[in-house]
């Protein structure tokens, strides 16, 4: 385990890295070549009761207005994809929410490729990570955030049938 607690394998297999997330029945792992991190989210896009609180206190005051500047209809799909985002880079830091959500910028929206836009502290640490989302199944949004660029993300499906 790492400083704050996230799982690595050992050995000879510590050579990977990965990740988790799950959402309703949907589960996604991410895999790599030892890199420096890899995080993985996904959601499911439903509403919020308290949905602008809830943009408040997960967004920075740059995405918080990028958000509002979408038109209604793709807000909720906004929000889930700047919030997958997000958390995929702090799972791939590894350090969780002990990091502040608003100490960093990713880009979400209609037209908006996935990206770091800028972290505060190190403004190197953007230019470090690449961000790939994908949609697993309909009504769901997923993020990968890893170190490194050029990557070439493939998506493997598998359906559970009893």
């Amino acid at each position: 385990y790492g400083p704050c607690g996230k799982p690595a394998l050992a050995g000879a297999l510590g050579e990977l890295e990965f990740n988790l997330a799950h959402s309703d029945a949907l589960v996604v792992c991410a895999v790599v070549p030892r890199c420096g991190g890899v995080g993985v989210d996904l959601e499911r896009v439903r509403p919020l009761s308290d949905a602008e609180a809830v943009a408040r206190k997960a967004l920075s005051p740059r995405e918080l207005a990028r958000l509002q500047s979408l038109p209604e209809s793709d807000r909720l799909r906004g929000f889930y994809e700047a919030w997958t985002r997000k958390e995929a880079f702090l799972k791939a830091l590894g350090c969780g929410l002990a990091r502040p959500l608003g100490s960093f910028d990713v880009a979400f929206g209609p037209g908006e490729p996935p990206r770091l836009l800028r972290t505060r502290g190190d403004p190197a640490e953007a230019e470090r990570f690449s961000l790939h989302a994908f949609e697993p199944d309909p009504g769901h949004v997923g993020a990968v955030a890893v170190a490194g660029h050029g990557w070439r993300v493939r998506h493997l499906w598998w359906r559970w049938t009893e």
